[in-house]
């Protein structure tokens, strides 16, 4: 990225400590932006920069640093920066970190080079801040004890990319293209679970054949039955299988026909559906990195309920989150992302834990409003979500009745 004298990126000295080599990571200046107002998850809705040639770029393209040799990649902090003063990291984590990173590096194919060659972040700065991030979560997959807490807080900033990337620049037309996409999501996740299904169904045949022709197995008429009706649910499965497939064939088969309704030129394409060196898009490459590393998102939905299943295992732990204003603001995220996704139930009772949890800490400490500032905050979002939430139940239910 090209640095102006006004810039408001500045660089700050950094050693790997997976090879060895001493490069400078790009840092944003105090003030270099100003944010206005924020989503129900934390996300900022707007964003200024001082200098109007950033613009285009959203600061989360700077929260990672990115070795140049060797590609590991960290929250740039100033705890990771000074990581040789760190005896416990020195003496405990570094050693098996590095092999495992190493001999990932080796596979041309695998998960790393797959993102590293593909970082661009003067042509593709939406794109290389998400592989930046996935980088990230991927390293810090390799650590023995790795953290729960950081890995939700990564996918929750990629599901924040997605958000602020998922309009074109012509509103008729990114509404248009924001349905195709959702229908898009949903085909692919059913054609996924057609495929689950389709094993599942051949090791129960397998299993239910083994348990039958067991010399254990007692002869008579129980035998007969229970073969009898193994037999009948498994041609009755094979029928819905086939059915099922079909449907998904066909419903695979108007993805096309649905891009070419849609229409748009590149330019005005959100950036999630704009070619990417070589593909038809940046969401299908990241459908292609899927196949290799289950975990990477391909859209808001998948990259929110990562968060949401990240920060339930910090919080269940109870290692990484702190009692108070902390694990307030941990539940309350894990309530409302679930909503988000559509675990509307599961969301019912972490909504009714984080109001709890503020009302307990709030009353605890009544008498320091700023240090209650805030858990009030997060009350006031945990009732108005959670009373939006309880709604879609209702809706859901009455659906279904």
């Amino acid at each position: 990225m090209t640095k102006q004298q006004d810039s408001p990126i500045f660089m700050s000295k950094l050693e790997c400590p997976v090879c060895g080599t001493k490069f400078e990571v790009e840092t944003i200046k105090v003030g270099a932006y100003n944010e206005e107002g924020r989503d129900t998850d934390f996300r900022p809705k707007k964003r200024k920069w001082l200098n109007p040639d950033f613009q285009k770029y959203n600061p989360l393209l700077f929260f990672m640093s990115v070795c140049p040799n060797c590609y590991f990649t960290k929250e740039f902090t100033s705890k990771y920066k000074d990581w040789k003063s760190d005896t416990v990291f020195k003496n405990y984590r570094q050693k098996n970190l590095k092999e495992k990173h190493l001999k990932e590096l080796k596979n041309d194919e695998g998960v790393i080079k797959t993102l590293a060659r593909n970082l661009d972040a003067d042509k593709y700065p939406f794109q290389t801040a998400v592989l930046k991030i996935l980088l990230g979560i991927y390293d810090e997959q390799f650590n023995l004890q790795y953290s729960n807490l950081d890995i939700g807080r990564y996918f929750l900033r990629i599901a924040w990319l997605f958000r602020e990337n998922s309009q074109s620049d012509k509103s008729g037309e990114g509404q248009l293209a924001s349905h195709a996409m959702k229908i898009e999501d949903i085909i692919l996740r059913l054609s996924g679970y057609f495929e689950q299904i389709r094993e599942d169904k051949k090791a129960l045949a397998v299993s239910s054949a083994e348990f039958i022709k067991d010399p254990l197995f007692p002869e008579g008429d129980k035998k007969r039955e229970l073969s009898e009706c193994y037999n009948d649910a498994l041609s009755d499965l094979d029928e819905t299988v086939e059915k099922y497939k079909s449907a998904v064939v066909k419903l695979k088969g108007s993805i096309s026909s649905s891009s070419e309704i849609v229409g748009v030129n590149a330019e005005s394409m959100a950036p999630l559906e704009q070619p990417f060196n070589g593909r038809t898009s940046f969401r299908e490459y990241l459908r292609e990195l899927k196949k290799i590393w289950p975990e990477a998102p391909t859209s808001e939905h998948e990259a929110m309920n990562s968060a949401a299943e990240y920060y339930k295992l910090a919080y269940e732990e109870g290692k990484e989150i702190s009692a108070g204003n902390q694990a307030i603001q941990a539940v309350y995220l894990i309530a409302e992302l679930s909503r988000r996704v559509g675990k509307n139930k599961e969301a019912r009772g972490y909504f009714n834990t984080s109001i709890k949890l503020a009302q307990e800490y709030i009353h605890a400490n009544k008498g320091d409003r700023s240090r209650t500032a805030l858990a009030r905050k997060i009350l006031e979002l945990a009732l108005e979500q959670g009373k939006l939430n309880l709604k879609t139940l209702e809706q859901k239910k009455n659906v279904s009745a």
